[in-house]
């Protein structure tokens, strides 16, 4: 097992990354960034949170979301949440499954 746990977030995995009041467990290179809180990534590779709160990735591969709450990615890959413009964040969102997916 690599990887390190601290007063506020619990972090498992070959290069995961979390912030604390975050959770990234198994898979590898997934990452919780920049203003995140109450969030996990469980298990996929390469997935991303930047700007994100009380939501959750669930496997994939190279999933992306940003400035998003209340957020549900499960088994989808190459997903994306992107920012737009200056309008208020995505809010309640559920991806399930798919490749390529977009939400704008």
């Amino acid at each position: 097992i690599s990887g390190n746990v601290n007063a506020n977030a619990l972090i498992i995995g070959n290069k995961n990354e979390a912030l604390p009041g975050t959770t990234t467990i198994g898979g590898e290179d997934n990452k919780i960034m920049d203003k995140s809180e109450n969030a996990l990534i469980m298990g996929g590779k390469g997935n991303r949170m930047n700007a994100v709160s009380n939501s959750i990735i669930l496997g994939g591969r190279g999933t992306a979301a940003a400035s998003a709450n209340n957020l549900a990615i499960i088994g989808a890959s190459e997903t994306r949440v992107p920012v737009e413009g200056t309008g208020a964040p995505k809010e309640n969102i559920l991806v399930a499954g798919g490749n390529g997916n977009t939400v704008k």
